[in-house]
């Protein structure tokens, strides 16, 4: 990291934390400044999934300093296989890092530890862009914690005809959540088909809220340091892991595989074998073409709300976070800022996704991404990280051909050129966008 320019705060921090500071988005700067400060970022980047981009990281770099000539931007990659030890433990140390991105499988252990500081504390005028979309923000009882870089929204999937037939409620809390999935146990079915390594104690991002109203207050490392593990206060919490590291020695396919299987799961549930699953949005496509959407619930997440009642808004994906120790807190707002109200193509998708090719990184500044924010539609935002997602290295499944996956290349063509979907799916879309009002 490039630390020979010299830090300038105090200034900035007035500006930063001035509405009228921020709400010209850097538009009344005439000249830059004598001395220009840096704004420290630390991104994850996960290779494999999202290759690390430099030509994508220096845009954002220059897009961002043109808007701010009083700051510069400083992005660094944290590989994939180290950033969830290094970035919290540059925290912990007072590292010079002003936003961090990470996944919110991590936000407990932050939020908790005191790591991240809420963006509603210093600026509420944000909460017209922040509460948009209950999917394209972070929020934990209230506090808005982080700005999305790629996200979507989680849904949980259920075979309502098995709830009619079973005479089940709709799992739209944790404790109906388990019984459901037993009940269909009971019955011979798989009762929740999941894809991450619950057993080794990566509970993932896909159950925080779940695990959160369950009684868990922070997520530790494991004794391996490559896992996180969540750590309870209430027994709820206790059998809630128990019962997921069942459900993983049992169902999952492919425990210990280096990519996410979603494709196998979500084979699991259009074959009629397993009633639930926890996916982004955008596996309503593939429910659809399997005959399943007028027989399925769609659920979204989050459902469940804290033990004492406080509600719980969480997505999945990465999110940019402000340190709360972050030496230059003012550019650290001013970057937030500006990925939120900015709309500047960095890069397009490139490449035959269907083929296998590996698709670009979307980051909050693509088109794709600016249309999801400004609508309210949360089929939008799943299918941004389906791009990114691993299903390019599935050469068939079952029911589909090589070249049509859940998601045509001919779809994500539609996306990223920012067409209308088929009406199909909007009315898919417009179904799932109304049942989170």
């Amino acid at each position: 990291m490039n630390n020979q320019r010299k830090r300038r705060i105090g200034v900035g921090v007035a500006l930063a934390l001035g509405t009228a500071g921020l709400t010209g988005c850097g538009s009344t700067a005439s000249s830059p400044p004598h001395s220009v400060t840096n704004v420290v970022v630390w991104s994850e980047s996960r290779t494999g999934v999202v290759p690390i981009d430099n030509a994508t990281d220096k845009a954002m770099e220059a897009a961002f300093d043109k808007a701010y000539p009083q700051y510069h931007l400083e992005l660094s990659r944290l590989p994939s296989s180290t950033y969830r030890t290094k970035d919290f433990a540059a925290l912990q140390a007072n590292q010079p890092i002003d936003v961090i991105k990470m996944d919110n499988a991590d936000l407990a252990t932050y939020w908790y530890d005191g790591a991240i500081t809420p963006l509603n504390k210093y600026l509420p005028q944000w909460s017209h862009h922040l509460r948009m979309n209950l999917f394209t923000t972070t929020s934990v009882d209230g506090h808005i914690l982080g700005v999305p870089d790629n996200s979507y929204a989680l849904a949980l999937v259920v075979r309502k005809d098995w709830l009619q037939q079973y005479h089940l409620p709709q799992p739209t809390t944790w404790t109906t959540f388990l019984h459901d999935a037993q009940v269909f146990e009971q019955h011979g079915h798989i009762g929740f088909a999941e894809s991450y390594q619950i057993k080794n104690g990566a509970f993932g991002w896909q159950y925080e809220s779940w695990l959160y109203a369950a009684g868990a207050t922070s997520f530790v490392p494991d004794s391996s340091g490559q896992g996180w593990k969540p750590t309870f206060q209430q027994a709820p919490g206790i059998a809630t892991a128990r019962f997921l590291r069942t459900l993983q020695q049992d169902h999952v396919i492919s425990p210990n595989a280096t990519t996410l299987p979603w494709i196998e799961t979500w084979t699991q549930y259009t074959d009629g074998q397993a009633g639930m699953v926890i996916a982004a949005n955008s596996i309503i496509p593939a429910i659809e073409q399997a005959g399943l959407l007028n027989k399925s619930e769609v659920i979204p997440i989050p459902s469940p709300t804290h033990p004492y009642g406080k509600p719980v808004a969480l997505a999945g994906g990465s999110f940019y976070f402000l340190n709360s120790h972050a030496p230059n807190k003012a550019g650290g707002l001013a970057f937030l800022h500006w990925l939120l109200t900015k709309s500047v193509q960095i890069k397009q998708v490139t490449g035959s996704w269907a083929k296998g090719d590996v698709p670009i990184e979307l980051s909050a500044l693509t088109d794709v991404n600016a249309a999801a924010l400004r609508g309210n539609n949360p089929l939008d935002l799943g299918f941004q990280r389906v791009l990114e997602g691993p299903i390019r290295q599935e050469p068939a499944i079952k029911g589909y051909t090589a070249d049509k996956t859940v998601l045509s290349e001919a779809l994500v063509k539609i996306m990223v050129d920012g067409a209308p979907i088929s009406a199909t799916l909007s009315q898919t879309a417009n179904t799932l966008a109304a049942s989170t009002q």
